[in-house]
């Protein structure tokens, strides 16, 4: 992605931020049951909802996040977070050395081609120790409303992903993969 589609795909991800959604908060609830305790990183955080929920669980989460407004409202909140490409990001953090328990890639996968996917996924098995959870969740491709109604409406989808596994992901047989795949959950 160029700097300019990095611009775009931030400004729409605003538009249809789930923090600002309270069915996100029973989701994201659902995702810390699989997450290790410990050190956690929520890649494609926005304004920080799945961390506020992580700390006060007591885990140790950091955010990664593409829009610098959603970044910038994380850290306000006193969260640990970086703005950036998330591939980019995680490379840093090994580089460095830092792990991460347990990861959290909701809803990000899908707004990746093959390659870029194949590309996070692989940074995202070098900061995840032995042991360490990686939970996916995605648009369930198997639903029919999800595939006619929900998914291409978002101009920065990609492409649909089906649900992961350890080998899909790349990583190593220490690693456990959760996967979810979501279906369409309509407005009342």
């Amino acid at each position: 992605m160029t700097a300019t589609d990095l611009s775009v795909a931030a400004r729409l991800t605003a538009l249809t931020r789930r923090d600002r959604d309270p069915r996100a908060t029973v989701i994201q609830q659902g995702y810390l049951r699989w997450l290790p305790r410990g050190s956690v990183v929520d890649i494609g955080c926005g304004e920080g909802g799945f961390l506020t929920l992580a700390r006060a669980q007591g885990f140790a989460p950091f955010g990664i996040d593409l829009d610098a407004a959603a970044i910038a409202a994380a850290v306000a909140r006193g969260h640990d977070a970086a703005c950036g490409e998330a591939t980019a990001v995680l490379t840093a953090c090994a580089a460095s050395g830092r792990q991460f328990a347990g990861a959290l890639l909701a809803h990000v996968l899908e707004h990746n081609s093959p390659e870029q996917a194949l590309l996070l996924l692989d940074a995202i098995a070098k900061v995840l120790p032995p042991g360490g959870v990686l939970v996916v969740a995605t648009p369930d491709p198997r639903s029919h409303l999800v595939l006619a109604e929900g998914f291409w409406l978002d101009p920065t989808h990609v492409r649909p992903y089906p649900r992961l596994d350890r080998k899909s992901t790349r990583l190593n047989s220490s690693h456990t993969v959760i996967s979810y795949a979501v279906f369409c959950l309509k407005k009342k």
